[in-house]
């Protein structure tokens, strides 16, 4: 019988009872670390291994500005930190701050009736602050709809007293000249489908129903300034071209845009090529010191202070229902307007409430938007709660669902988690390179 034999083994292991918790990933050759407070830095592969193992010690420039960011439990501001995590959970506390009514739908045209209820509905909610946005629908614009809903928030709020903002998101087809001044000169924030560049825009209109690039041009060519903000489709026509779209937006009148990737259908882009477009957006844009894109503005913002702007795309509670809802031309409430599309195709999964007889508590406290929140909180969720860029991605679990059947949307079949990573991918490595370029330490 043989003798047993011990064999030594060295590992280096993480210290791990110095180190708070937080989320690591490769990107451009460093190892980029984040907080749930959304705080971030980067290090080389050598001085993060060396970090792990606790070889870095106070006192070490590298120690002490992660220990700042709250990467480190000696000498943690616990206080400090708490106010933190509260500043990026904000939106809890927000309340349904958001709401798009639907003008018309394939189902049906919005009633001067039914839109009366829905804002005495949306005022029963105690957010101190409403945007309201007027979607045109396939129907044509009804500027006299438009005004009836504009002057009816106004009353309203006579009494209530909330910070309100009107935006009204229309083609703008069909509307002359005296209309369109009539709707800048009230106030509405208005949104248009337009790509900018001509071969872009015409090549795929037909996915936002825009008309063509020259009758946009003309349209907008009658609003004063930059009256109007952009919704820019980005599919594969728009590959290399990021350049000569932003330029065309400029041409136009527009200072103010987000885009959007088409994920779907022939016209859909790869999300790498995405993301490739989006470095190419931000080199176009470098340029252009009056153009701000949306999404750059927020996540900017983020990566820098910490601040969350409630109503952009890639923040979690959008898609919920929580902070933002969908009301359809017959009154039903939706979490998102792909909820309302199945409904209106006979699957009302999402519907919840009608505006006579559900008040903004009620909806606070639906199933459905418990179940979408928690399909859609990346702390939680298997796959997503490990990745470095978990703080910064939002989740459409409505979407997810249309596309799985499933809510849980899974980083392996989740387009739009892939095209949202590969954005990320392209703006923490411009704010790396702007770091390094400017001789300071590439964290954030």
């Amino acid at each position: 019988m043989r003798g047993s034999h011990t064999i030594p083994v060295v590992r280096s292991s993480p210290r791990v009872e110095k180190l708070n918790w937080f989320r690591f990933g490769r990107l451009g050759g460093r190892i980029i670390l984040t907080t749930d407070t959304g705080a971030w830095h980067t290090l080389e592969p050598d001085t993060f291994d060396r970090f792990l193992a606790g070889h870095l010690t106070e006192g070490d420039p590298t120690w002490e500005a992660l220990a700042d960011k709250g990467f480190v439990r000696a000498g943690l501001d616990l206080d400090a930190h708490a106010a933190q995590v509260r500043k990026a959970r904000q939106f809890l506390l927000s309340g349904a701050t958001r709401h798009h009514i639907h003008l018309s739908t394939p189902a049906g045209i919005l009633s001067m009736e039914q839109a009366k209820a829905i804002v005495d509905h949306l005022f029963t909610g105690s957010a101190s602050t409403l945007t309201v946005a007027l979607i045109q629908g396939p129907e044509p614009l009804n500027p006299a709809l438009v005004s009836f809903i504009h002057e009816l928030l106004k009353t309203k709020n006579q009494y209530e007293k909330r910070a309100r903002t009107v935006e009204l998101h229309s083609q703008l087809a069909g509307l002359s000249a005296g209309q369109l001044e009539t709707l800048s000169a009230a106030g509405l924030r208005i949104q248009v489908p337009f790509d900018g560049d001509p071969g872009v825009h015409d090549a795929q209109r037909h996915v936002s129903g825009a008309p063509s690039h020259a009758a946009m041009v003309s349209q907008l060519a009658v609003l004063p300034g930059p009256a109007a903000s952009a919704r820019v489709h980005v599919g594969r026509a728009a590959i290399g071209a990021a350049e000569r779209m932003v330029s065309g937006l400029h041409s136009a009148g527009v200072r103010a845009f987000q885009v959007q990737p088409i994920l779907d259908g022939p016209d859909a882009i790869d999300p790498q090529a995405y993301g490739t477009f989006f470095t190419e957006l931000l080199a176009a844009l470098d340029t252009r010191s009056d153009m701000q894109e949306a999404q750059v503005e927020a996540l900017m913002s983020r990566a820098r202070d910490g601040n969350i702007a409630g109503h952009m795309l890639l923040c979690t509670p959008r898609s919920t229902g929580f902070n933002a809802r969908i009301y359809g031309p017959d009154g039903r409430i939706y979490p998102s307007a792909d909820a309302m599309a199945l409904a209106e195709n006979d699957n009302p999964m999402f519907v919840l409430g009608h505006v006579a007889g559900t008040s903004s508590e009620d909806i606070d406290r639906h199933p459905t938007i418990r179940s979408l929140m928690m399909a859609a909180l990346t702390d939680c969720l298997p796959g997503y709660k490990h990745l470095w860029a978990a703080p910064f991605i939002g989740l459409d679990p409505v979407r997810a669902y249309c596309r799985t059947g499933d809510i849980f949307a899974k980083p392996t079949t989740s387009l739009h988690y892939k095209a949202s990573q590969a954005m990320l991918d392209a703006l923490f490595l411009r704010l790396m390179a702007d770091a390094a370029e400017a001789s300071e330490p590439v964290d954030g």
